[in-house]
């Protein structure tokens, strides 16, 4: 199964490939978001639930479940906003 290749951006003129996530474990994503305080914490949101990473590894990128089990089958999440004044309130 191919991966879908994950990119990083410097200053948003440059993009360098920085890993895959297999889409077996996470499931389709629908979008990255960045923590607004914490720079190396990143949300996955995809077809089974929310994802974090607090330690990107390019080589194999390391998702830990956030929200899976709350969401239905087949619901699945799209966007997720982050309070930057208060980040406990997503």
């Amino acid at each position: 199964m191919n991966c879908p290749p994950t990119y990083a951006s410097t200053g948003g003129v440059c993009w360098t490939q920085k890993g895959t996530i297999a889409p077996g474990r996470t499931g389709r994503i629908g979008a990255f978001v960045q923590h607004p305080t914490q720079e190396n914490t990143l949300y996955l949101c995809t077809e089974k639930g929310i994802f974090e990473t607090m330690n990107w590894n390019a080589a194999n990128p390391s998702f830990s479940a956030k929200w899976s089990g709350t969401f239905g089958a087949g619901s699945g999440v799209t966007r997720l906003w982050i309070n930057p004044a208060n980040p406990d309130i997503m």
